[in-house]
């Protein structure tokens, strides 16, 4: 483990799945961003980002999809 306590999170069906419903959802089609998303809410944990499109999918619905920005 590192000094942050990061961790690599596999990417297994159950993200892979919910990454195909991201796009199906938000109609974002940018992979990293979609697998990010999809192991955010499988995970259940909170993207930090600044990114503008990712910040507009969570003020979208703010169940769906949980930011902090930075």
């Amino acid at each position: 483990m590192n000094a942050t306590g990061d961790r690599i999170i596999p990417i297994k069906q159950r993200i892979s799945l919910e990454a195909a419903e991201v796009v199906t959802t938000t109609g974002h089609k940018d992979p990293g961003d979609i697998f990010l998303i999809a192991t955010a809410r499988v995970r259940k944990i909170p993207l930090v980002t600044r990114d503008t499109t990712i910040r507009g999918i969570a003020d979208a619905n703010s169940d769906y999809l949980g930011i902090i920005v930075c």
